[in-house]
């Protein structure tokens, strides 16, 4: 090797050696935090980050839960990591084996929503769905998936199934509104909430599946409370207690959703000075039954009275307490006048009101109910049961050497429960109505209501409860026959044809030659031939209400539903959709108070040949869609609809006049009044037209309503509503007919043959607000459960509490 080359070489092997420790120290630098340490390698960017999923009203303390058979809104939360997104987001629901993951029960419906996801940020997105009802097994658990796709960017998300809490069928939420949920420990462990269990010998516990009354809900979050937006969202809500949030930590829509849920039967509870202080002005302020006027010091002679009219016999801790509250200094009350639509509830000392508003209750304490004075008094759970919630006295009966509460008035573990663990009733859901076959005659029903329960009311399903999505009702299987005889095509009559045709000849032929034999220009007559003979199909096809090339057909049947001093009514809506050629429709709403599902979707009756799920879409600013509805070549479905809808201001009953505000021209309108003693009596008005005032005249005679020169036989639903037997002591009913079908849903594409029919149901008369005599008994000492003791309201036996995800896949 020349020696220019072998110096070369040494050179460059030289140097390799100077400088491979500064290598090694910068390799040393770059990967690890310390010299000579390599660092973790940074983890893997992912596409998405979920944030779960929770059934509305939810909170920290105790997960939201589903009630199978009622629509719920539910919060899922998503944040893209990669890249900013947009696509869409749905949710489907259904229920899963615990023990088989394969055993899969998927509710046919979804739900989706268009979203914007930035990158880096996660949003949180409430969409809307229906909780199938509990498969025959009754072991299986529900689960919610919630999937992401992006067409853009072929990017996709897909959660896997998440379980979620469910209640028993007679089981509601109790929600607190609450900024100091750690004070009402006390009444999570409360017996109305679920009745406690006992021990036999061997000391083993009682076997669950035990009623359950509430499971208490503290919805918390940094913005807004996650709590649904409408009415419809809330049949699963029970009582609402307010305590000491402020009216601004409430959308509009939450505050709709509150007012419409009370006026329809929820019961809403106002705790004490900080929950009047913090209404008043508000929303709400008009319909609290104390009129605000600060905060003034607890009468003690007041209290006592109400403990001694309270207190359970054999209860020793009434003195203890009372000497108790005497150290107390300073005890806040709620001052202020009585609003003159409120009573002072019986044995209370002027310390408990209510008022009704529309067919719910408002109840308004002077008194803050986590008290201190409250907790040791050992009659407070009875206090609560009978005047709080107006739920019935409850006994101790022993059973094989154990004790078991009852509910005066229901076995044990009864679902029948549900009728005083709720107040909440919709007509077109729970209405009792006397139901006809063909030939005419009543079917009877083969059940007795419990003594609670009013004669208007059905009994609770056992799988849905009270004010469920129920496409058995005896109002849907009512209005649903009526649409099965009277849906589909109608045939022009003969004499349609023939006028037709001579006119059309007529035309063609005489006026056409005499049109141009007068103008001298007869050869024009042929060239006009085709002119007339398209116009003539076109004005033959609307004639007709025919499409050009196939035909469609919609009949509705509606019925609104309106409650004492209510502006805002509950709409049923009932569809057939025909159409001679296969064709896919879209129902859209107005606004979100809405829902819809094809009939029969829970029951497993729906007709879903042609396709998969059906889905309701939710677009930005809009109300709900269901989207893609399809009807088969030749054939008739049937789409369950309701809204809550704006009707003016309503109807005003004022001594023997009402007054017609609701925007509808009302036809063959009666009314009934079913008094707490004596006869019913009916009047009959006839038309009142809207904005005018008709006088009642009373007669003891029932009118008739069977005229079959009504359209759609909708006599046929205005009978049963004006019998005696629908209605509860005490009531004041108005039933008329609409020609107008009300605002607020399209249906495309557009039927040009189509028949309307609404029936409007009005409650005049608010009923009076009333409590139950306390309990007969205490509870048994070993059978109280320390108020430390902690406690969710979770049955052991529900699924999925602890939230859990499976097959999550980004």
């Amino acid at each position: 090797m020349p020696l220019s080359r072998r110096r070369d070489a040494r050179i460059i092997w030289v140097g390799f050696w100077l400088c491979f420790p500064f290598w090694v120290g910068c390799e040393g630098c770059r990967d690890s935090t310390q010299p000579g340490q390599r660092s973790a390698k940074p983890p893997p960017v992912t596409d998405f980050t979920y944030g779960g999923v929770a059934p509305l009203p939810s909170g920290p303390v105790t997960p939201g839960a589903i009630k199978p058979g009622h629509w719920f809104a539910v919060r899922s939360s998503l944040r893209s990591d990669r890249d900013d997104q947009r696509g869409v987001l749905s949710v489907s629901s259904g229920f899963v084996s615990p023990v088989d993951s394969s055993s899969l029960t998927p509710m046919p419906l979804q739900s989706e929503q268009p979203v914007a996801l930035p990158k880096g940020r996660s949003r949180s997105f409430d969409l809307r769905l229906l909780a199938g009802l509990l498969p025959p097994d009754g072991s299986s658990a529900p689960f919610v998936t919630t999937r992401f796709v992006s067409p853009g960017s072929a990017m996709a998300f897909d959660s896997g199934r998440q379980r979620v809490g469910i209640l028993r069928p007679e089981e509601y939420l109790f929600v607190v509104l609450t900024d100091r949920a750690q004070r009402f420990a006390a009444l999570q462990t409360a017996d109305w909430i679920r009745p406690p269990a006992d021990v036999d010998e061997l000391g083993l516990a009682s076997p669950t599946g035990r009623s359950a009354n509430y499971r208490m809900i503290f919805p918390s979050g940094d913005g807004t409370l996650p709590l649904p937006e409408t009415m419809l969202d809330m049949t699963s809500v029970g009582c609402v207690l307010w305590d000491d949030i402020h009216p601004s930590d409430l959308t509009p829509g939450q505050f709709r959703a509150l007012t419409d849920w009370v006026h329809f039967g929820g019961r809403l509870i106002l705790n004490g000075p900080d929950a009047a202080e913090s209404l008043s002005g508000g929303p709400l302020g008009d319909a609290a039954p104390l009129k605000y006027g600060g905060k003034v010091e607890l009468g003690l002679d007041s209290v006592e009275e109400l403990m001694r009219a309270w207190s359970v016999p054999g209860d020793t801790s009434l003195e203890p307490q009372l000497a108790l509250l005497a150290t107390l200094e300073n005890q806040a009350a709620t001052g202020g006048e009585v609003d003159p639509s409120s009573v002072s509830l019986d044995g209370t000392s002027d310390l408990l009101h209510g008022r009704r508003l529309g067919r719910g209750c408002v109840i308004q304490s002077r008194f803050d109910l986590t008290s201190r004075w409250l907790l040791g008094w050992l009659s407070f759970d009875s206090f609560v049961n009978a005047a709080i919630l107006g739920r019935p006295a409850r006994s101790y009966v022993p059973i094989a050497g154990r004790l078991e509460q009852r509910t005066d008035g229901f076995a044990a573990n009864d679902f029948r429960l549900a009728t005083v663990n709720t107040g909440v009733r919709l007509i077109a859901r729970d209405g009792a109505v006397s139901l006809t076959d063909p030939s005419g005659a009543p079917q009877r029903r083969d059940f007795s209501a419990p003594p609670a329960e009013p004669v208007s009311w059905m009994l609770p399903g056992a799988a849905r409860g009270h004010a469920g999505w129920n496409d058995l009702s005896d109002v849907v299987t009512l209005i649903t026959g009526l649409l099965r005889e009277e849906a589909g095509i109608s045939i022009p009559p003969r004499s349609f044809v023939l006028n037709s045709l001579a006119i059309y000849l007529s035309i063609l032929v005489v006026g056409n030659f005499l049109l141009f034999r007068m103008l001298d220009r007869l050869e024009w007559a042929w060239w006009c031939v085709p002119f007339l003979a398209v116009g003539a199909a076109i004005w033959i096809a609307r004639g007709a209400s025919l499409d050009v090339g196939f035909a469609r057909s919609q009949t509705e049947i509606n019925l609104i539903e309106l409650p004492p001093g209510s502006r805002r009514g509950h709409v049923l809506r009932l569809v057939s959709l025909y159409n001679s050629l296969t064709s896919r429709y879209d129902i859209e709403f107005a606004s979100a108070d809405a829902s819809a599902a094809p009939l029969g979707i829970l029951d497993g009756a729906a007709d879903d040949d042609l396709d998969a799920p059906a889905t309701i879409r939710f677009p930005a600013g809009a109300g709900p869609v269901l989207a893609g509805f399809a009807v088969a070549s030749n054939r008739t479905r049937l789409v369950h609809a309701e809204q809550i809808l704006d009707l003016g201001d309503g109807l005003q009953w004022q001594g023997d006049r009402i007054t017609n505000r609701t925007g509808l021209e009302l036809l063959d309108a009666v009314v009934v009044e079913r008094p707490e003693e004596g006869p019913v009596r009916w009047a009959m008005l006839g038309m009142i037209s809207n904005g005018s005032t008709t006088r009642v005249r009373w007669s003891d005679r029932q009118p008739s309503l069977s005229s079959s020169e009504l359209p759609l036989q909708i006599s046929r639903v205005m009978a049963p509503l004006v019998g005696s037997g629908a209605m509860p002591k005490g009531s004041l009913r108005l039933v008329a007919r609409s020609e107008t079908s009300p605002e607020g849903m399209r249906i495309t594409p557009q039927a040009l043959q189509r028949q309307t029919a609404t029936v409007l149901v009005a409650d005049l008369r608010a009923e009076p607000v009333k409590i139950t005599r306390g309990d007969a008994t205490l509870l048994p000492t070993r059978l109280r459960r320390d108020a430390s003791e902690p406690f969710s309201g979770v049955l052991e036996e529900d699924f999925g509490d602890s939230p859990s995800t499976e097959g999550a896949t980004p």
